[in-house]
């Protein structure tokens, strides 16, 4: 397999008030195809934090933290009908947040956790950035206080 070329355009949007950030398309050289890993990552964040929304679908991830179940015993302590309760697994399954196995006439599912996993690195990365602003904050002030005590 050949290592693609890309090449880079950047396209200005002007603005009366401020410019706004270039756009950038990337595309390999050699055969025309748009490669863009980072829009395939945020589909799958969108997909995954869409279906964590749902306190039912939460519910459903925090019994199975325990391991495998099975459709019954997931609807079991919800008081809502099964062909809801296969939705809302339905929403998880197509997010990627648990996988399906038949065992005769029963489907049982478990956890998947890469989802997860890179949900919570996006998360940590924003909170890493928050952390340091804040720091830079508290060092602001601290010096602030210093001068006004002079």
């Amino acid at each position: 397999m050949r290592a693609a070329r890309f090449s880079s355009k950047a396209i200005w949007h002007s603005n009366v008030l401020k410019p706004k950030s270039p756009i950038i398309h990337l595309t390999d050289a050699s055969c025309g195809i748009i490669f863009n890993h980072m829009v395939k990552r945020q589909a799958t964040l969108d997909s995954t934090f869409a279906a964590l929304s749902d306190p039912t679908r939460r519910a459903i991830l925090t019994r199975l933290r325990h391991g495998s179940a099975s459709v019954l015993e997931l609807a079991e302590p919800f008081k809502v009908s099964l062909p809801a309760i296969s939705k809302h697994l339905r929403v998880l399954e197509q997010a990627g947040l648990i996988h399906r196995t038949k065992e005769g006439r029963v489907h049982r599912l478990r956890l998947a956790a890469k989802p997860m996993k890179d949900a919570a690195e996006w998360i940590e990365n924003y909170r890493a950035f928050w952390e340091d602003q804040l720091d830079s904050l508290a060092d602001y002030l601290d010096t602030m206080k210093k001068e006004k005590h002079k």
